[in-house]
Order: structure tokens, then C-alpha cells, then sequence
């Protein structure tokens, strides 16, 4: 037999100072309660449940050979305790069970104690034992300290019979500590990607969508369900080629493997307003080139979009305005001498049929040019409103009056669905008579004979909105996104202008215009003034 090590002599003549007995095994005084068991294993329960994963697979095997895992904190506390029930049952008699801590002082000489003071392994076999009861068994503790993941220490150990003593059990420990760190380490670090990733995907203002490699929605962010208006619990694990307008360039995507950048998407979100999109999609690979899925990233350039629409538009303006500028100064001087001089030809030819059809041509479009060119100084500089609370309505039925024998003409009635009340607005009503006429004009002339064009007032909040309805042809959406631009008419005759002009008056008003129509329903124009509270 080998010499015993000066640990092991150290503790047993500590025993005999303190007046143990070896042959009657000491029942501890300090021992957890069960609240503060249940306290210290819920610190500990990150690490428990690890060492328990790896225990449990170096000891299945052996359940009926007599071998515990003992677990404790820094201080000696029994936390848990792994393997053979009988032989568990055993050492539990001698009171050594959950929530006993294992000091020298209480319990006589062990290795859980030696290993935690000493800071190194330990094994104690068989007599190296002060106390008798534990004379036939082979006890092995290796401290922990995983500094890098916890800040939390304590021991392994292994508790098994003398006569299955094996000096390799204190290697096999050590890898365990060393296996467990690491694995901490990693979900450590796995926790703080997933903290990340979380953030980044539910903070970053574009839409996400993570699909496998079938098509099936695995992770989706806060703009995506507000785009759908459907929760994430509702999109996850459907197939996103049931998701329009962006399942067929994600099939695409994973069928061919084929990468999407930059793509223009018209959406019509829940609110009934379309939605334009940048649509980025790729497939996601594993490290062995496999394809695991695909990835889309959506960025919402509605107001971006329109926004330049704005900037064209102005730029459009400042173009015609420049124009219309020097067409006034350049056509208007000699036209005013040529119409003057027309109409003393007039006056002169008026027994010739034929000279005076003449003279009546050349006059009329003498007239329609000068008319153009007064729309060209409007378009270039419109005068600046004069503000005065009017009655809108007032302004809407006086209107009606001009137009209502134009619309007799061809068999269309107008209807006025006015509030019972004033709505007094702060407008130069002259110009907005104009908007009105422009828009009825436009409405009669998309009418075929027969029908009704409707003008309904309501109130909303911070806003008074009007619609003008027709129950015209309609326009298409290729023309939609054109109908405000200057001189593009869906009228043969049409110079384009008057509803470019209604446009800026509006826009002088500080109010807006929309509009929607349908191919063959008609088309509806929504004027939005704030209201005069």
C-alpha cells in the first residue's frame, strides 16, 4: 500500500481534535432548507442541467453498479445526486443526502471538502476514510470554476463501491468540468447571438422573412406583421408562396437558387393603399454548401417614392413656368394685335359666307391659343390666394349652377350630398371654383350620355373631405400615376393641364387631392382640407 497523502493525515487528526467517533457516523447540523435547496438549485440550474445531460450518459449504462454523481456548490451543499437507487438509498442512510453540506467539521473526512479547499482533484478510497461507514467506498471530486460563463463554483463527484474503484474516474471528471465549460461557453455565446439577432431583427425598420428550405415561414419581424396586419404566431410555419405578392420570388429563390436585388413590388396593404416595395431575396446555405432555407428582405419606399414624385412634379412646374414665361412675353403682344385685327376683318367680311367662316375659324382658334397661354401663366405663377372663411358647400352649389347645364347636355344629373350645417374653410373660394369646375368637367367628359356625378361633403376629425364621383370609363393604373403630371390628358382634346393646375391650388390651400378609380366603375376624386376648428 502506498503512502497516504499529508491531506488526507492532516484531515483525520483534525477528526480526532474535534472528538469525532469513526465508528459513528455524525449526523450534520448545517443543512439547507427546502426553500433554500430549491433557491440554490434554481442559481445552479443552468449547470445542473448540463451535468446532468453528461452524467446521465457515462453512468446509463451502469445503473446497476453501484456509482452516485454528487453535485455541490462552492461551500460544500449537496445540490443533487445522480444513479443507482439502492446504492443512493445506502448513503442517504448514513445521512448523506440533498442539502447536507459535506465539511469536515459536520461529516469527518471527504473529498469534496479537500477537493474544494485544496483546489485539485481528489480521490479518497476505502480507509483513507476517517469515518467507518464510508470504509467501502470509493469516493472521487473534482472542484469547478467557470468563471468566464457563471462566476459559479463547486465539485463532481463520483461515490461508488471499494471494489469498483478505478483510478481513471478522476480524468473522466476532469473531462466532464472541462466539457461542461465549454459547452456554457458556447451556449453563453449562443444566448448573446440570439439576444442580438433578436434585437437587429425586431428593431430594424425593414421587413424580415427566414423560410426552410421547403417554403415554410420560420422567423418574421414586427414590420412584416404589420404589413400582412396578421401576427407572427399566424405566419410562422405557412408557405410563404401562399403570401402575395413575395411567394413566387422566394419559390424562385429556392427552386433555382436565384437571387433577387431591388425588385419593385406594389402591394395593396390592409389599409387599402398600395404599398411600394424593394423586395431583396437569396438562398441561405449550411457550412457544407447545402441549401437550409432563404432569406427576404423587404424596404417599404412608399413615401420615399412619392416623395420624388413630388420632386418631379415640382421640377415639371418650374419647367412650365419658365416656359410660360417667355410664351407670354414671346406670343401674347403680337396675338393680342392679330385677334384686334381678326375681328375688325369681321365686321368687314360679313356678307361672304365663306370669308366669314374663315374669319370665324381663324378667330376661334385664336381664341383657344390665347386661352392656352393664359393656362401657361397660371401654371408658371397662379396667383396668390386670398384667404376668407367661406362656406364650402356655399361654393360647391354655386359651382353646380355653372355646370349643371353642361352635364343637362348629355342626360347627367348632379347630385349635391351636403352636411345640414355650414363648413366654413379658409380658402380663396374664386380658385377653389376653379378646382370644382375642373373636376366636374373632367367627370362629364368621362361619361358616356346618361348617369350621375355625386359631390359628398363629410367631416373627420381635423378635416373636411370632399368626393367628386363620376360613373365614368375610369383610368387605368399605368394613367394613375401620371393623372396630376402636366399635359398628360386621357382626353384626345385635352391639354393636360387643368388638373396640374387644380394640383398647385390645392397644394396653395395646404389640402390634398387623391384619387381612385376602377376600369369601367368610375373614378373617385378625394379632396382633403384641414379643417377651421
Amino acid at each position: 500500500m502506498g503512502i497516504e497523502p499529508y491531506y488526507l493525515t492532516e484531515s483525520k487528526n483534525k477528526c480526532k481534535e474535534q472528538g469525532m467517533d469513526p465508528k459513528t457516523m455524525p449526523k450534520s447540523t448545517k443543512k439547507l432548507s427546502n426553500d433554500q435547496l430549491k433557491q440554490k438549485k434554481a442559481t445552479y440550474e443552468e449547470i445542473l442541467s448540463i451535468m446532468g445531460f453528461y452524467v446521465m450518459k457515462i453512468i446509463g449504462p451502469l445503473k446497476e453498479n453501484y456509482m452516485l454523481i454528487v453535485i455541490t456548490d462552492d461551500e460544500g451543499y449537496i445540490l443533487d445526486m445522480f444513479g443507482d437507487v439502492s446504492f443512493k438509498s445506502i448513503i442517504n442512510n448514513i445521512g448523506i443526502t440533498n442539502g447536507v453540506r459535506l465539511c469536515d467539521q459536520e461529516m469527518g473526512t471527504n473529498s469534496v471538502d479537500i477537493a474544494l479547499n485544496k483546489k485539485h482533484p481528489v480521490q479518497i478510497i476505502g480507509s483513507g476514510h476517517f469515518h467507518h461507514a464510508l470504509h467501502q467506498t470509493a469516493c472521487y471530486s473534482v472542484p469547478f470554476y467557470f468563471s468566464e460563463s457563471h462566476f459559479l463554483s463547486g465539485t463532481i463527484s463520483i461515490m461508488t463501491s471499494i471494489d469498483r474503484h478505478n483510478p481513471y474516474l478522476v480524468p473522466l471528471l476532469s473531462s466532464i468540468v472541462d466539457s461542461i465549460e465549454r459547452e456554457l461557453l458556447l451556449k453563453k455565446k449562443n444566448d448573446q447571438l440570439n439576444l442580438f439577432h433578436n434585437i437587429t431583427i425586431n428593431t430594424i425598420r425593414d421587413g424580415v422573412i427566414i423560410t426552410n428550405k421547403y417554403g415554410r415561414i420560420t422567423e418574421i419581424n414586427p414590420f412584416v406583421e404589420d404589413l400582412f396586419n396578421r401576427s407572427k404566431e399566424d405566419l410562422l410555419e405557412n408557405s410563404i408562396f401562399d403570401l402575395d405578392p413575395f411567394g413566387k420570388f422566394l419559390y424562385d429563390v429556392l427552386e433555382n437558387q436565384t437571387i433577387v436585388q431591388d425588385h419593385k413590388i406594389y402591394f395593396d396593404a390592409q389599409d387599402n393603399k398600395t404599398k411600394i416595395c424593394l423586395l431583396d431575396a437569396l438562398p441561405i446555405y449550411d457550412d457544407n454548401n447545402e441549401l437550409i432555407g432563404s432569406f427576404a428582405n423587404i424596404r417599404d419606399i412608399t413615401e420615399k417614392y412619392n416623395l420624388e414624385k413630388q420632386v418631379i412634379l415640382s421640377e415639371k412646374f418650374s419647367a412650365i413656368g419658365k416656359l410660360a414665361a417667355g410664351l407670354a412675353h414671346e406670343i401674347r403682344n403680337p396675338l393680342t394685335s392679330i385677334m384686334g385685327f381678326t375681328h375688325l376683318l369681321k365686321q368687314k367680311y360679313t356678307e361672304d359666307e365663306a370669308d366669314e367662316k374663315y374669319i370665324n375659324i381663324i378667330s376661334d382658334e385664336l381664341t383657344s391659343l390665347n386661352e392656352m397661354v393664359s393656362q401657361f401663366v397660371l401654371m408658371a405663377k397662379p396667383s396668390s390666394p386670398e384667404f376668407r372663411l367661406v362656406d364650402i358647400q356655399s361654393v360647391i352649389q354655386d359651382t353646380v349652377k355653372i355646370m349643371r347645364s353642361q352635364a343637362i347636355l348629355k342626360n347627367i344629373a348632379i347630385e349635391e350630398k351636403l352636411l345640414n350645417h355650414e363648413v366654413n374653410l379658409l380658402i380663396d373660394s374664386a380658385q377653389i371654383k376653379q378646382v370644382f369646375i375642373n373636376l366636374i368637367q373632367n367627370a362629364i367628359e368621362a361619361m358616356d350620355r346618361n348617369g350621375t356625378i355625386q359631390i359628398i361633403v363629410k367631416q373627420k376629425k381635423d378635416f373636411v373631405i370632399i368626393d367628386v364621383v363620376d360613373e365614368g370609363k375610369g383610368i387605368s393604373e399605368k394613367e394613375m400615376n401620371q393623372i396630376l403630371n402636366p399635359f398628360f390628358s386621357t382626353k384626345d382634346s385635352g391639354l393636360g393641364l387643368g388638373l396640374s393646375i387644380s394640383y398647385r391650388i390645392l397644394n396653395n390651400h395646404n389640402a390634398k387631392i387623391d384619387v381612385s378609380s376602377k376600369l369601367g366603375s368610375g373614378t373617385t376624386f378625394t379632396l382633403i382640407f384641414p379643417d377651421v376648428k
